[in-house]
């Protein structure tokens, strides 16, 4: 036998004869010494238990005399006592099973006598179990669990596992080309990142998230998002670690895979202590924009607005959220600009935020992103790089929520735009890399969208969608065409059924101005000044999430 059995064994047997000191020492002995209940033995086995309440009125119990046999009733109580010793017995051995018990045991050796353990010297790793404390720690080692709530192992408990599959199909009554050329801008439904082919199975996007949040008791967290599908490309479209923009030309799109239109968000975020709690993030993560979300299961409508699909999906720096209370919060960061993770200019973009609860049914946010955009400096205005910084593209985004019934929610989203550039394009492209021969361009761009949603059931739910969009100088990196007013009607309607979301939806998209491609047979016919779109999709979430860890 090795020693920790041998331990095992000792204990087992002192167990035993506490049992039958406790149970049948008084028949033997002959003494009238009182049997503890299952009731008493609980108090003094566990400090959390509640002591028995006693009659003042009731008669005391008559003591046992000499030499009378023990009671049936007594005989249970002890059976009792005897069944709770051995429940601890297995407590122990469970607690020397596990790493470093052993030797937290053997360096305890025994534990003074006290009142709970009836007078009785325990072995230490007995002294540890509740109730067992010894009224003085004076040569008692207790067997503790090693506690490291700020390691870095303990970021990985808590972890949140999560995820979906979007697909749909959609067709257009302009009947677009579906090419694979992301240059080709008649290809798909124009002005569409996330439904944007026609008259084809299409999977939208497929996402893993794995998360674990901070807390007060782990202020250690992080997220990791990762994304697959036409979506996540789409998002991506303009990054500057996959793509690269030439003086006088179009953007270069290029087709090929890169991990970071794979990882939609990665950062790690830690819970400062101060006041109420200063959350800081680090690494890539969604834009603080905007009411819809890339995520087509947290919108209302399948479909996204020209607002979102026209502004910034994401951002690479840092940022810190405070909560001053339950109606107020603020964030502010910087980043490298706006859908980048690899700077395109050398300058940083700010952030912020300001989030008002002034009810419990209504929620007022205010957004703002800030700085140089353009890449390498040359569209960003001037010649003299000490100015280039100050060519900013500034866009302020307001967000009203307002629950109005249990039944009935309802939605708004203003944004206002402005930046100034050199327009490349409006002069010859051998002269398009002198910035003094190319003219300073100032534009801006303003749109309001409208929402609600009518719960009919716990299940389905109807949402319009209506939107007015105005690009008033025809940036390259919104609709490319002046003074276009652009403005859709959405409904759709939402079915939810054991983790299964079921989407059918219509929507008008039309302009005063015909940019809208019409074809026949795969050919190009004209351009019409509307398009219509017949969208069914089909969403399936989970969530798994790991058990507290003690």
């Amino acid at each position: 036998m090795n020693h920790k059995k041998w331990r095992l064994f000792a204990m087992r047997f002192l167990c035993g004869v506490t049992a039958l000191t406790l149970g049948f020492g008084p028949v033997f002995a002959q003494q009238p010494v009182p049997v503890q209940t299952p009731a008493q033995v609980a108090v003094n086995t566990d400090p959390k238990a509640t002591p028995p309440t006693t009659d003042d009125k009731a008669a005391p119990k008559p003591e046992r005399k000499p030499g009378e046999p023990v009671s049936a009733e007594e005989l249970n109580e002890m059976r009792m006592t005897i069944k709770l010793l051995s429940e601890r017995v297995r407590e122990l051995e469970e607690r020397l099973n596990r790493p470093g018990a052993a030797s937290a045991t053997a360096a305890g050796g025994t534990a003074p006598a006290s009142p709970a353990t009836g007078g009785m010297a325990l072995p230490a790793a007995v002294a540890g179990l509740p109730g067992n404390a010894p009224a003085s720690n004076t040569g008692t080692v207790p067997v503790q669990e090693p506690k490291d709530p700020n390691g870095f192992t303990q970021i990985f408990r808590n972890t949140e596992i999560s995820g979906f599959i979007d697909a749909y199909y959609g067709f257009n009554n302009n009947r677009p080309a579906n090419t694979t050329n992301p240059q080709d801008i008649f290809a798909g439904n124009l002005f569409r990142n996330f439904d944007a082919k026609h008259n084809q199975m299409n999977l939208n996007m497929v996402k893993l998230v794995v998360a674990s949040a901070p807390t007060t008791e782990q202020r250690l967290g992080y997220r990791f998002d990762f994304t697959w599908g036409q979506g996540a490309d789409l998002v991506h479209l303009t990054e500057p670690g996959a793509n690269t923009v030439r003086p006088g030309q179009f953007i270069n799109y290029d087709p090929s895979p890169n991990f970071l239109r794979n990882v939609q968000q990665a950062y790690f975020s830690y819970l400062a202590p101060i006041g109420k709690g200063l959350q800081i993030d680090v690494g890539k993560f969604t834009t603080h924009s905007g009411y819809e979300l890339i995520e087509s299961k947290d919108n209302w409508n399948y479909s996204r607005s020209f607002i979102f699909t026209l502004g910034p999906f994401y951002h690479f720096g840092t940022k810190a959220t405070y909560a001053f209370n339950d109606k107020v919060s603020v964030m502010g960061g910087i980043t490298n600009g706006w859908n980048n993770v690899v700077d395109n200019n050398g300058y940083k973009t700010f952030i912020a935020q300001v989030v008002w609860k002034p009810t419990k049914t209504l929620t007022l946010i205010q957004n703002y992103t800030g700085g140089p955009e353009e890449p390498n400096n040359v569209l960003s205005g001037d010649a003299n790089p000490m100015r280039q910084n100050k060519r900013y593209r500034n866009l302020f985004d307001t967000v009203m929520t307002w629950n109005l019934h249990p039944k009935v929610d309802v939605a708004a989203n203003y944004i206002y735009g402005f930046d100034s550039y050199r327009d490349i394009f409006a002069v010859n492209p051998v002269d398009a890399g002198n910035p003094n021969l190319v003219p300073l361009k100032k534009i801006n761009w303003t749109g309001v969208a409208g929402y609600a949603r009518f719960k009919f059931t716990d299940n389905f739910s109807m949402s319009p969608r209506f939107e007015y969009f105005y690009d008033r100088d025809g940036a390259f990196y919104l609709t490319g065409i002046r003074k276009n007013e652009l403005k859709e009607f959405t409904l759709t309607s939402d079915y939810t059924k054991s983790g299964f979301t079921f989407r059918a939806e219509y929507r008008r998209d039309f302009s005063n101005q015909a940019i809208f491609p019409r074809f026949s047979e795969g050919q190009f016919q004209a351009f019409r000044r509307n398009q219509n779109t017949f969208t069914l999709g089909v969403i399936y979430s989970f969530t798994l999430k790991s058990k507290p860890q003690p």
